[in-house]
């Protein structure tokens, strides 16, 4: 039975084709293997370009303050 890809498998071959192509593009095929091509994938999610609950409820709470002052100042 096949494994379903992970994330980190996925995203590793994402930036492989994008090396291959960019390598092609630039006249340099061959110059990484596609095992040179590692992923840490501990850096995605919550806390790093993703808002986390914590983080919405602040943007509503600036935006709500924010439309009220506009709006007094009218």
């Amino acid at each position: 039975m096949d494994r379903l890809p992970t994330p980190k498998t996925k995203l590793e071959e994402k930036v492989n084709k994008l090396v291959v192509k960019t390598a092609e593009h630039l006249g340099c095929s061959g110059v990484l293997a596609s095992e040179d091509v590692v992923a840490n994938i501990g850096y995605v999610g919550e806390g790093e370009g993703l808002p986390g609950a914590d983080s919405i409820e602040e943007i509503q709470m600036v935006s709500e303050l924010e439309s009220s002052l506009l709006a007094g100042s009218i």
